[in-house]
């Protein structure tokens, strides 16, 4: 059987390591105060963050975005916080897909202020859709894919019900659309054409970092499921620190259901697990 290529899948928790980003509960919490609204953490956490908005904004997810977005486009890194970065993008993976709206990744070797996508030439999708296919070039071989969003451009952010379900909607519809060929692809020993990073997580082996598998990532999820069943070859890799997922913990049954394979780092802290996951995978 053929190597699989390979594709690195990072999200929130490198901005955080960073230095340049909160967690979620405590950015909806920064949300909710802004708009006069009560949350009752009882309640509220039995949630996932993608429900939680919608109380915390008062269904005013759009505006509370773009306010945010503001805030995310101001950000910008130290030489401290660059190091990290580059450590990131020296890995060998040619394909990134993060989560995140920001461009810790990119602000790492580039001064930009702005940094628009960059499309697939000569395919037949709308080329406009950065959510599916438009890329920041990093250099000449490496992409990264902001499959959620862009703090540039704020209406292309994904969170709340809206929008996760149209995104959801549209990788269905590109999936439908290809699988035939993907499948003789397979069929056959031919390569996959790597156009969307939805090809990507489909086709070729993902090691997952500093993404925490929330379960409010419906379209993640749901990925993780078609994969599973159509691609049972190509393999997910999920790191985390040992003492972070219980036995019993949802997203760990739910991701052995699914055979992600669990790595579990010892360490005795993030800036600890950090170091080991970029030794190991460089």
């Amino acid at each position: 059987m053929k190597e699989n290529n390979r594709v690195l899948f990072v999200g929130n928790g490198i901005a955080m390591q960073m230095g340049i980003a909160e967690k979620w509960d405590t950015i909806i919490k920064d949300i909710a105060e802004d708009y006069g609204v009560k949350l009752f953490p009882d309640t509220n956490n039995y949630l996932p963050n993608n429900m939680q908005i919608v109380i915390a904004t008062n269904d005013n997810v759009d505006k509370a975005m773009a306010e945010f977005c503001e805030k995310l486009k101001a950000i910008s890194l130290t030489d401290e916080q660059k190091i990290f970065g580059k450590k990131i993008l020296s890995l060998p993976f040619d394909k990134i897909i993060t989560t995140n709206y920001t461009y810790e990744l990119e602000k790492s070797v580039k001064n930009n202020k702005l940094f628009r996508c960059t499309n697939p030439k000569d395919f037949r999708y709308e080329r406009s859709d950065m959510t599916l296919f438009g890329y920041i070039p990093i250099n000449k071989n490496k992409k990264v894919w902001h499959i959620h969003g862009h703090a540039c451009a704020c209406n292309s952010v994904i969170i709340g019900h809206y929008y996760y379900g149209k995104l959801l909607s549209k990788i269905q519809q590109y999936i439908s659309s290809n699988m035939k060929t993907w499948i003789a692809n397979q069929k056959y020993g031919r390569e996959h054409k790597i156009v969307s990073w939805v090809d990507s997580f489909l086709t070729d082996d993902v090691y997952m970092f500093g993404f925490g598998m929330d379960l409010c990532e419906l379209d993640i999820w749901w990925l993780v499921c078609c994969k599973k069943r159509h691609f049972p070859d190509s393999k997910i890799y999920f790191y985390v620190p040992k003492w972070e997922l219980a036995e019993n913990n949802s997203r760990r049954l739910l991701m052995n259901a699914y055979g992600i394979i669990i790595r579990e780092v010892e360490c005795e802290n993030y800036s600890d697990f950090y170091n080991i996951i970029l030794d190991e995978l460089s």
